[in-house]
């Protein structure tokens, strides 16, 4: 078995116009005493709407 580097997926753009877009998708562990998320992680991957 090997991976190329590649995941495909099916998403809901939301309205994104066509083209290739930077998504950040993030991991929240709580909200600090200001009301704020805490991110402990964020990568951005590239999309591309048809």
């Amino acid at each position: 078995m090997s991976w190329n580097r590649t995941i495909t997926l099916r998403l809901n753009a939301g309205g994104l116009p066509k083209g290739e877009h930077d998504l950040f998708p993030v991991v929240i562990d709580g909200v600090d005493s200001d009301g704020w998320d805490v991110v402990t992680h964020s990568m951005p991957i590239r999309v591309g709407v048809d």
